[in-house]
């Protein structure tokens, strides 16, 4: 089970001490944040290692951390439940501690690299030796709420169906993205990151894949754009109806990949974290030899 409860930000704290910092314009760039950061020094007014729960979090008992096997091994994920809590987690992990506004329709986020000075402190002469990348953390991040902001009327659930399967849409949206920058280091495609993504979390959630629901997603409907993800993932906002084409024929390709090499189990209704992971890694094999 984890972590749970309010002990989840202060065991997270401990490890990142940059928890203890307010988010602030230039933060990143001050004395303080440095020193946290790439040194592993203590906060301003901390003398000895903090023992608390760090100001500025609510927190919650729905908290969770807790961690998912997935083909490039355990990746560590923190469910937060306070909707503050979640944005201030991503400005201060994320954003280096900026006070950049989170869109409400991001529900999580993923990061790679994440240095963990507890790890190096436990073991410094190794971290000295080799330099090894163990020392650092990777972490997913997932908040409450309507998956990519969508109401659950949009959707056709409950309020309370569709919150337990936004959960795990975004817990394996993530998962998705740890697994195809493990494998496909580099190969970074946002719009088509994102669909294969989504792609993923709705064959967890439903075992099929609801090409219309994925769509509503990014925020198109009846082949138009009505606002939704897509404009976080496009530097050309102006012209946002463009891509929209290209959506279509993403989901498209989707669609048919999955009717093509989708295993789900004997009733159809569920897929194994093996099967659905396989065939994630081979869509994206796919599709790189296609854009290549």
């Amino acid at each position: 089970m984890g972590i749970i409860g309010r002990k989840v930000f202060k065991d997270l704290a401990h490890r990142y001490y940059q928890l203890y910092l307010s988010p602030a314009e230039g933060k990143s760039s001050t004395e303080e944040y440095i020193r946290v950061v790439t040194e592993g020094g203590l906060p301003d007014g901390f003398s000895s290692a903090p023992d608390q729960f760090p100001a500025g979090f609510a927190g919650s008992d729905g908290d969770r951390l807790f961690t998912v096997q997935t083909p490039v091994g355990a990746v560590e994920c923190v469910y937060i439940e306070n909707r503050a809590d979640f944005e201030r987690f991503i400005q201060i992990i994320v954003h280096r501690c900026e006070p950049v506004l989170v869109p409400k329709s991001m529900g999580a986020c993923s990061v790679r690299g994440l240095v963990n000075w507890r790890k190096i402190e436990a073991d410094r002469l190794t971290f000295m030796l080799s330099g090894a990348d163990s020392f650092k953390d990777s972490l997913i991040i997932i908040s409450r709420g309507a998956y990519s902001a969508l109401p659950a009327e949009s959707a056709g659930f409950s309020a309370a169906d569709w919150l337990e399967k936004s959960f795990r849409i975004r817990l394996y949206h993530e998962c998705t993205h740890m697994v195809c920058r493990e494998r496909f280091e580099g190969r970074i495609y946002p719009v088509w990151d994102e669909l294969l993504a989504d792609c993923v979390g709705l064959l967890s959630a439903f075992g099929s894949y609801d090409r219309a629901l994925a769509l509503l997603f990014l925020g198109i409907k009846d082949g138009s754009y009505i606002g939704g993800r897509l404009e976080n993932y496009i530097e050309d906002k102006q012209n946002i109806d463009s891509y929209v084409s290209d959506v279509l024929e993403k989901t498209a390709y989707l669609a048919d990949m999955v009717d093509r090499y989708g295993k789900p189990d004997a009733d159809g209704k569920a897929y194994t974290d093996e099967a659905l992971f396989a065939l994630c890694i081979k869509i994206e094999e796919d599709y790189l030899m296609g854009v290549n």
